[in-house]
């Protein structure tokens, strides 16, 4: 399995970590991802603090020793905490939260004073629910020959059916047995 460099081992390499990239690098084991490798003009660091470099293009900047699907875990793989196997699972995403930091906050001048009046910018996150996605994910989940079988938790109406002595009226009847 994979661990972690140090940052000795980092830049033992020629690299600078936070910076690093398999650009320029000596001595190193460069493994790519095959679903990065053909993709094109990539940003990697420098293997300088503080730069970057745009337009970067795996068997033109760089080749990799290996190339292989490192990037997505398996079933079975040793889980890196506990050496575990995995499982896998099919899944929907109905929901998401990403970290923003204060990237728009400074941009934006929002900004709180902390306990000693110091103003301070505000930590932001973006929290979203694909109220399509969850709907589909119903539906799928539960559906029979009928039709969807909504949980009442999620129903788009509170509905009550009620037949009361009408077994003679066929229009009701009729109705009844359609549903």
């Amino acid at each position: 399995g994979f661990v972690p460099a140090t940052v000795e081992e980092i830049r033992a390499h020629g690299a600078e970590p936070g910076y690093g990239s398999p650009v320029g690098v000596r001595d190193a084991v460069i493994v790519v991802d095959d679903s990065a490798r053909d993709a094109p003009n990539l940003v990697a660091g420098a293997n300088r603090e503080g730069w970057h470099l745009l337009n970067v293009n795996c068997g033109r900047d760089y080749e990799p020793t290996y190339v292989a699907d490192v990037a997505e875990a398996q079933a079975g793989f040793a889980c890196p905490h506990c050496g575990a196997a995995m499982s896998a699972d099919r899944a929907i995403e109905i929901g998401n939260i990403f970290k923003l930091g204060t990237r728009y906050s400074e941009a934006l001048g929002v900004n709180f004073q902390d306990e000693a009046g110091v103003s301070k910018p505000v930590l932001m996150g973006s929290y979203g629910i694909g109220s399509g996605r969850a709907a589909a994910t119903i539906v799928e989940q539960r559906h029979d020959d009928k039709g969807i079988d909504w949980p009442v938790e999620v129903a788009p109406y509170p509905v009550s059916l009620m037949w009361i002595g009408a077994a003679e009226d066929e229009v009701t009847s009729g109705a009844a047995d359609e549903l």
